[in-house]
């Protein structure tokens, strides 16, 4: 595919030189040009070039000059740029040229094998930077949505067992006179129901998914007939929660727990070799869920 391509240049022979190189390199190349450092300057922020080539010595305006401004826009902060020159050539100047922000330097009169070279490597480098940076992202992005849940859950947690407390000091504020065996028993129960789970199951989900887009269509799409108990397992897999955590929440044994992710596992269809969490923490990144085959 194509690049969009700007030379900066006040020499217009130099302009058509790079200009000839990058065109019969690929046709679908998007050429841009211009002989004014400003102008160019404006072109970069209105076009977002995917490489810029600009000469050194330029008037208003040199290449060092415009590279800063360049670099402190946040708009073209990131597009690489190469220097050429046919004066400032010395190893300081090189070292002036990366120190502002330079990704490459070149020496005029241009060699065109050389430059297409030092391209090839600037492009190479620069996808790279960017497949790095969205890996980054999307990681720094999981780990917010996992904080985001736990917080969520904790929070609904510690709802419910101030709400429990309240009635607790209710009963022991109470009269003496007053059996207090019936109000402990309904709050034995609503204790009960919080560690089933079961009754705010539905809520649970709404609240999940909105950290976790469309996590339990990606599970039913490997496997249609997984119960509610299953999803809450996935869910907590994908929390990154740990066996004993798991127990907990779900009130069963950690033997209890190895069992349901077994089963869960030979559900899912995956082989004695993968791992049930990485699988789980993987289908939350996918964007849409997988389709069935």
């Amino acid at each position: 595919m194509g690049k969009k391509v700007l030379i900066i240049d006040d020499e217009i022979n130099n302009i058509k030189v790079i200009a000839d190189f990058f065109v019969k390199q690929d046709r679908s190349h998007k050429v841009m040009t211009s002989l004014n450092p400003r102008q160019g300057y404006q072109v970069a922020i209105e076009q977002q070039p995917d490489l810029i080539v600009m000469d050194w010595e330029m008037p208003e305006i040199n290449g060092i000059e415009l590279l800063g401004m360049l670099k402190k826009n946040e708009t073209t902060k990131e597009i690489p740029v190469i220097i050429a020159t046919g004066k400032m050539v010395s190893s300081d100047n090189l070292a002036t040229a990366l120190a502002a922000g330079a990704e490459d330097y070149i020496r005029k009169p241009l060699d065109l094998v050389e430059l297409e070279a030092r391209v090839r490597t600037v492009c190479r480098l620069n996808e790279q930077y960017k497949q790095m940076k969205e890996l980054l992202k999307n990681e720094i992005d999981l780990k917010n949505r996992k904080l985001a849940t736990a917080t969520m859950y904790a929070s609904q947690r510690n709802q419910s067992l101030i709400q429990v407390t309240d009635k607790l000091q209710n009963v022991i504020d109470g009269p003496e006179s007053k059996d207090p065996r019936q109000e402990l028993k309904a709050l034995k129960k609503e204790i009960n129901s919080f560690l089933d789970m079961d009754d705010s199951w539905e809520n649970y989900k709404i609240h999940f998914e909105e950290v976790h887009p469309q996590f339990f269509d990606k599970i039913k799409a490997v496997e249609a007939k997984v119960t509610n108990n299953d999803l809450k397992l996935c869910a907590y897999l994908c929390m990154g929660l740990d066996n004993k955590e798991i127990a907990h929440l779900c009130n069963i044994t950690h033997d209890g727990v190895k069992k349901s992710l077994y089963r869960l596992k030979k559900k899912l269809r995956l082989g004695e070799e993968e791992n049930l969490r990485s699988f789980i923490q993987q289908l939350d990144t996918v964007e849409q869920a997988p389709v069935l085959g």
